[in-house]
Order: C-alpha cells, then structure tokens, then sequence
C-alpha cells in the first residue's frame, strides 16, 4: 500500500494501486493535495485511458444486445429454477386439491384432478422450449467465455515469458558485473 502525506493537511491519505485504476486515483490525490505537477506524458496517457471506453467481456456485451424474448426466456428460466417458484407452485397445487376434495356443492375438478393434469401438461409443454432456448444462450455464453479465458491465457503467459526472458538477461549481466569486480 502506498501512502503520502500532503502538505496542505497533515493526514496520511492511502491508495491501493488497482490495475490500471492507480493512476488515475493518484490523478485525483495530486489533485487535492496540489504538490505535484505531472509530466506532460503521464497526462496524455491518462487522457487516453480515460477516452477509451473500457472493453467489456465478450458475454457482458452480447447479454446487452439480446432481444426481449431472450432476455423473458432467461428471466423466466431464472425464476422458475428458484426455490420461491418451487415453494408457490407446491401451494397452488395443494390449494387446487384441497379445494377440489373439500368443496362439497361446486367441484370443478373431482378426485383425479384431470383438469390439473391438463394444466400441468399445457405448462410443461410452454416449459420445456422457453428452458431449453435459455440453456442454449447460456451455452453460448459460456463458450464466449472460455475462447476469452484462454485469449487472456495465451496473452499472460506470453507476457510471463517476456519477463521471464528479461529477469535471466538481468541476472546474466549482474553476474558478468560481479566477475568484474
């Protein structure tokens, strides 16, 4: 963690570097504190960074794009995949038997609840297609992810071979100043 003390004020202000967001947040403390003229380098770059819009993962982005039947689909796979929708239907069919076996003058559905049977069907059968249009967009999604996972991947790994690549060239040379002496 780094810490600098501004000499307007005498308290300690902390800021944990975050990537890319560091700078700009030293941006903002050399800001307050008013001792610290930046380079005209670092300024431009910070220009920059703040000008590019920041690249999204490739499922955040196509989620943004997707049309109003998959984003219903989804919402609906969503709710009915939840414990809220298991515990309502299991009362909405309780009350349906309930009411049925109870009711003595108007029963709309006796004892085999055909009618119920007719219902769930008719559901299960506009279920199964909105689930299974959900778990293809998802499927998509996760493909998207792994191909930018292992892009991420091969990039890190490139850049851990460069680097691996300079500390060796580093330590070759500290050992060629350490025979000097």
């Amino acid at each position: 963690m780094l810490s600098f003390t501004s000499s307007r004020e005498n308290e300690e202000q902390k800021i944990t570097p975050v990537g890319d967001d560091f700078l700009f947040e030293l941006k903002i403390f050399c800001k307050k504190c008013y001792t610290f003229i930046m380079p005209a380098t670092i300024k431009k770059q910070l220009k920059k960074w703040k000008d590019k819009k920041q690249e999204n993962h490739p499922v955040i982005e196509n989620k943004a794009k997707e049309d109003f039947g998959a984003r219903a689909a989804d919402s609906l796979t969503n709710f009915m995949g939840s414990w809220p929708f298991i515990i309502l239907f299991a009362l909405f069919l309780l009350l349906w038997m309930f009411v049925n076996v109870i009711a003595w003058a108007y029963q709309w559905d006796p004892y085999p609840f055909i009618l119920l049977n007719l219902f769930l069907s008719c559901l299960a059968t506009f279920q199964a297609p909105v689930i299974m249009m959900s778990q293809n967009r998802q499927g998509e999604r996760d493909r998207l992810t792994a191909k930018y996972d292992y892009a991420v991947n091969r990039k890190a790994e490139r850049e851990i071979q460069q680097l691996q690549k300079s500390i060796d060239s580093l330590t070759r040379l500290v050992r060629r100043m350490e025979k000097k002496k």
